[in-house]
């Protein structure tokens, strides 16, 4: 079921126009950026809030970052927010950048999520001319290609201010792809987080997840993304996966809790 997710997979990159200084983890400074920006390149009305808004299952900048929620969904009841259909793969700890430098990150677009690909470029263009960072360190967007699975180029979207191919209804990948590409390992597994991550566990920020936390948070999100982003009718046995869950044995972990501090150009202040 999990191989029904379609995915269409991005970089774009950005070349600094003076000498800048980000923070380490830049995750946060590139999604705020693009978020900001989608919601002035998309929202039609401004001081709506989106979960009031009779646009919302249409506009990008709801759907990307504010994604609603649909009437239904029992399994997904106890959930206050629905994960939204956009992943960033930012570059790692580069914090320091030259006049001329480039800033490259992936981004992935699943389902639906994928047609509203020209907002998301538009963005980008935005954010970057606007300035990354509490200091707002200019950036022009130099590239915008799509890849495959295996982060080979299969076009070239846009480059230097000129789109040079259809960014409209580009083919996406079902991630079924990638598990025929590689072989599903059985036992031993590592997970590894490459990009930090807050699980909430009863209501609660849980500071050691333990590995049923895990699972039953990614097939939440594998359901919500089948229901919401795919339009597949599913029905997983969320409960079943705990218990296969529980069952496993840790053999290793590594996990530890670190604090990011950021500055929030909305709250224009640290959080």
């Amino acid at each position: 079921w999990l191989g029904r997710i379609e995915v269409l997979s991005l970089r774009f990159t950005l070349a600094s126009k003076g000498e800048a200084r980000l923070p380490r983890f830049l995750g946060s400074t590139i999604r705020g950026g693009l978020a900001r920006a989608t919601r002035n390149v998309a929202c039609a009305l401004r001081k709506e809030a989106c979960d009031r808004c009779l646009l919302r299952f249409r506009c990008a900048y709801s759907l990307l970052f504010e994604t609603p929620r649909p009437v239904g969904l029992e399994q997904l009841r106890g959930q206050s927010k629905l994960p939204h259909p956009i992943v960033i793969d930012p570059p790692e700890e580069v914090s320091t950048f030259e006049p001329g430098e480039e800033l490259s990150f992936g981004v992935s677009l699943f389902g639906r999520a994928a047609e509203h690909l020209p907002h998301l470029i538009l963005a980008a263009q935005e954010a970057a001319s606007r300035g990354l960072g509490r200091d707002r360190h200019p950036f022009e967007l130099r590239r915008v290609e799509q890849l495959s699975f295996d982060s080979k180029v299969q076009r070239v979207l846009y480059e230097s201010g000129d789109v040079v191919d259809e960014v409209d209804e580009l083919p996406s990948e079902p991630l079924s792809i990638l598990f025929e590409q590689n072989d599903v390992p059985r036992v031993p597994a590592t997970l590894q987080f490459r990009t930090p991550a807050r699980l909430v566990v009863k209501g609660a920020l849980t500071k050691s997840p333990t590995l049923p936390d895990v699972v039953r948070s990614l097939s939440l999100r594998a359901l919500a993304m089948l229901r919401v982003d795919g339009g597949h009718e599913v029905d997983l046995d969320i409960a079943s996966l705990n218990e296969l869950a529980e069952q496993a044995r840790v053999a290793c972990s590594s996990l530890e809790l670190e604090r990011l501090d950021r500055y929030s150009t909305r709250q224009r202040r640290p959080v």
